[in-house]
């Protein structure tokens, strides 16, 4: 592997094991409450349904581009 270069699964944000972050609930929790703050006044559509698979890595995430719309 050359320098600079990394395997996609690679990034893990909080660590693991014995040296994973101590603040990684916290961070957890704070992202959620400041997601429902911004999105109280909001209505999230997503046209066509969206992705109907996921693909299951160091996460889970949809196994295609999401688009969504923004309604006040």
């Amino acid at each position: 592997m050359l320098r600079g270069e990394r395997t996609p699964d690679a990034f893990m944000p909080f660590g693991l094991g014995p040296r994973m972050c101590i603040g990684n609930n916290l961070a957890l929790m704070e992202a959620g409450l400041i997601a429902a703050l911004l999105l109280r006044d909001v209505r999230v559509t997503v046209p066509d349904g969206g992705p109907t698979g996921l693909h299951a890595g160091v996460t889970l995430r949809p196994d295609g581009p999401v688009t969504a719309m923004f309604h006040r």
